[in-house]
C-alpha cells in the first residue's frame, strides 16, 4: 500500500497487524479495561435506548392494536428470511483479521451493497406471494416499503467496524443512539397522526435510512468500490453466513408458524410479550456481545486470559439478569396492564414462559463470542442447527393444539435443552471446570429466588394496586432485597472476585 493510501485511510480504520495489542501482561490488562470500558457505554446506550423504547411502547401499544404488531412482525420476519443473501457478518470477519487493511474494509463495504441489492430485489419478488401466505393482503405494502429500507442500510458505511476492532465504543455508542434517537422521533408522532401499522413500517424505514446517513457523518473513512480481497473474506463469512441463515430459521421460525397458523392478532401478542420479557438478552446481552467480541479476538491466542474475561462476563450477566427476570415473572400482572393497558393482558402467560427462556438465552450468549473469536464459527453451527430442527418440530407440535402458549413453551423446552450443550462446548475449548463455573452463578441464583419469594408474599398480602405506584413499590423492594441477599452472599463467600466487589467501588468512588 503507497504512502498516500496510508495517509487518506487515516486513523479510523487499521492499515496492519502492528496496530493489534500484543499479548503481555499488560497488553491484557489493557484489554480487560478497554473490554469493561466498552461493556460500560454498550449498556448505557441499551439503557438510553431502553428508555426511548419504553415511552414508545406503551404510547404505541395505546394506539395501535395487536393486529398492528401482528402484521409488521409478518413483514420483519420476511425481511429477516431475505436478509441472509446479505448476511456473512464481514464486519466480525474484519474484527477477526488481524492485519485488515483498506482492500479487506474496501471490498467488505462493496459486498454488503450488492449482497442487499440482491436481498431487496428478492424481497419485492416475494412481496405478492407472501401476502397470499398469510392471507393478508396488506402485507404486500409493507414488504415493499421494507425492502426500500433494506437496500439503503446495505451502503452503510463500512469503517464503522473500526470503532468496535480498535474498542472504541464511545463513538460506536454516538452512532447508535442517534440512530435510535431519530426512529423514536418519527415513529411516535406517525403513530399519533396516523393510528395504524404504517406509523411502525416508516419508522423502520427511517431507523435504516437514518443510520446509514449518519454512518458518514460520525466516521470520516470513505469506502470505495472493489473486491481484491474477496476470496479472504468469504473464506471465515461462508461459516457465518450458514451460521446466520440457521439463526433466522432459529428465530423467526415462530413468527412464520403462528402468523400462519394463529393470525396476525396473536402473532402480535406473542412478538410483545416475547420483546418485554426478554429484557435480559435484548437489554444485557447484546449490547455485552457487540462490546466483548472484538476483546475475545485480542485474547484468543492466551486460554488463560480468555477463560478469566469469559468468567467476568458470565458472573456480570448473572448477577443483572437473574434479578431482571425473576422479578419479571413475579410482576407481570402488574407490569402489563401499567406498561401496555388492559388490552394487552393476554400476554401475561407468555410473558412468565418467556421470561424463562430469556434468562436461558442470556446465560449462554456468551459462547457464540467465544467460538467466533478462537476460529470455530463450525460449532455455533452445529448448535444452532440441532436447536432450529428441534424448535421447529415442537412448534409443528405444541402450536395447533395450544396457541401462541405452545410457541412459548416450545421455545422454553429448545432452550433448556440446548444450554447443557453449549457448556459442555465451551468448557472443554476454555479448559474451564464446572464448579469455576458455578462459582460465579450461584449467588446471583440463590439471591434472585429469595428475592422472588419475599416479592410474591409482598404482592399477594399486602394488596399491591396494579398501578404505577403499585408497580414502583414492588421494583424497588425487590432490588433493595436482591442487593442486601447479594452483598451478604458474597461476604459470606470471602469476599471473591466479581461484580459485587465493582458494585462497591463505585458506591465508594
Amino acid at each position: 500500500m503507497s504512502s498516500e493510501a496510508n495517509v487518506e485511510f487515516g486513523a479510523d480504520v487499521p492499515t496492519n497487524a502492528a496496530a493489534v495489542v500484543s499479548t503481555t501482561d499488560g497488553a491484557v490488562r489493557s484489554v480487560g479495561r478497554q473490554m469493561a470500558q466498552g461493556a460500560f457505554w454498550m449498556l448505557g446506550l441499551r439503557a438510553s435506548e431502553r428508555g426511548l423504547g419504553l415511552v414508545s411502547t406503551i404510547v404505541l401499544a395505546r394506539l395501535l392494536s395487536p393486529s398492528d404488531f401482528g402484521l409488521v412482525t409478518m413483514a420483519t420476519s420476511i425481511v429477516a428470511a431475505t436478509e441472509l443473501l446479505s448476511s456473512f457478518g464481514f464486519d466480525l470477519a474484519l474484527i477477526h483479521r488481524v492485519d485488515a487493511d483498506r482492500r479487506h474494509f474496501d471490498t467488505a463495504w462493496t459486498l454488503n451493497g450488492l449482497t442487499a441489492a440482491c436481498s431487496a430485489a428478492l424481497l419485492l419478488a416475494l412481496a405478492s406471494p407472501a401476502a397470499v401466505f398469510y392471507r393478508e393482503p396488506r402485507l404486500r405494502g409493507v414488504v415493499e416499503v421494507l425492502a426500500a429500507a433494506l437496500l439503503v442500510e446495505g451502503f452503510q458505511n463500512i469503517g464503522l467496524v473500526a470503532f468496535r476492532k480498535r474498542l472504541d465504543f464511545r463513538r460506536d455508542f454516538a452512532f447508535l443512539f442517534g440512530k435510535r434517537l431519530i426512529m423514536f422521533a418519527v415513529t411516535v408522532p406517525l403513530a399519533i397522526l396516523l393510528r395504524n401499522y404504517w406509523a411502525l413500517v416508516i419508522g423502520i424505514l427511517a431507523g435504516r435510512t437514518s443510520a446509514t446517513v449518519l454512518s458518514y457523518v460520525v466516521q470520516s473513512y470513505r469506502p470505495r468500490l472493489s473486491l481484491a480481497a474477496a476470496r479472504e473474506l468469504l473464506g471465515f463469512s461462508r461459516w457465518l453466513l450458514l451460521n446466520n441463515l440457521i439463526w433466522v430459521l432459529r428465530f423467526r421460525s415462530t413468527d412464520f408458524v403462528i402468523g400462519r397458523l394463529v393470525g396476525s392478532q396473536a402473532l402480535g401478542l406473542y412478538s410483545t410479550a416475547y420483546e418485554i420479557s426478554n429484557l435480559p438478552t435484548s437489554e444485557l446481552v447484546a449490547p455485552l456481545n457487540r462490546a466483548i467480541f472484538p476483546g475475545y479476538a485480542k485474547l484468543a491466542s492466551n486460554t488463560a486470559d480468555l477463560r478469566r474475561e469469559f468468567l467476568s462476563v458470565v458472573s456480570v450477566i448473572a448477577t443483572c439478569a437473574f434479578p431482571i427476570s425473576a422479578g419479571m415473572v413475579v410482576t407481570a400482572a402488574l407490569l402489563v396492564p401499567v406498561l401496555l393497558g388492559h388490552a394487552w393482558i393476554e400476554t401475561v402467560p407468555l410473558i412468565h414462559l418467556l421470561v424463562v427462556y430469556g434468562l436461558l438465552v442470556a446465560l449462554q450468549a456468551n459462547t457464540s463470542s467465544v467460538y467466533l473469536a478462537l476460529g470455530r464459527p463450525n460449532i455455533l453451527t452445529f448448535v444452532f442447527g440441532w436447536n432450529t430442527v428441534a424448535l421447529v418440530l415442537f412448534l409443528v407440535w405444541l402450536v395447533p393444539q395450544q396457541g401462541v402458549v405452545g410457541a412459548a413453551r416450545a421455545v422454553v423446552g429448545v432452550a433448556s435443552l440446548a444450554m447443557p450443550l453449549n457448556y459442555f462446548l465451551v468448557l472443554r475449548l476454555l479448559e474451564l471446570s464446572t464448579w469455576r463455573l458455578c462459582a460465579v452463578l450461584w449467588r446471583p441464583a440463590v439471591a434472585a429466588a429469595a428475592m422472588a419469594v419475599l416479592l410474591r408474599f409482598m404482592i399477594d398480602h399486602w394488596s399491591v394496586q396494579a398501578n404505577v405506584l403499585g408497580l414502583a413499590e414492588a421494583v424497588a423492594a425487590g432490588a433493595v432485597v436482591y442487593g442486601a441477599l447479594l452483598v451478604t452472599l458474597w461476604l459470606c463467600s470471602g469476599r471473591p472476585a466479581g461484580p459485587e466487589q465493582l458494585a462497591i467501588w463505585v458506591l465508594r468512588r
